[in-house]
């Protein structure tokens, strides 16, 4: 009796995107764009900031996909992050957008999320 094959299949990603979170003066702010963005299919996103933080998600329309809260990890005195790659849309779906708040101590931003179909 053989044993079975194994094969890896690797789905490539569309894009990688970095939301920088600042702190500064009692403000949080994000970039590039104020922390908007547009998601394509097979993308994941980044969040990192110099501080402990958490990305929680509302769903706003779309396809009901619920997104989890992020908490951001790594040493205490490094940068922190975390990662999102949102599940593909099926054709026949709205795409899904949300806002998002970045919370670090008792500050809280909230940009917004487009998940895209194509």
């Amino acid at each position: 009796m053989s044993k079975p094959e194994l094969s890896l299949v690797s789905i490539p990603l569309t894009e990688v995107q970095t939301v920088q979170i600042n702190v500064g003066q009692g403000t949080i702010w994000c970039t590039p764009n104020g922390g908007a963005l547009r998601v394509p299919p097979r993308s994941v996103v980044y969040w990192k900031c110099n501080h402990p933080f958490t990305v929680s998600f509302q769903q706003l329309g779309g396809a009901d996909t619920p997104l989890p809260t992020l908490s951001s990890s790594g040493p205490a005195n490094d940068v922190q992050s975390v990662q999102l790659r949102p599940s593909p849309v099926a054709d026949s779906d709205q795409a899904p957008y949300y806002e998002y708040t970045v919370t670090v101590g008792g500050l809280v931003v909230d940009p917004i999320i487009i998940v895209d179909k194509h």
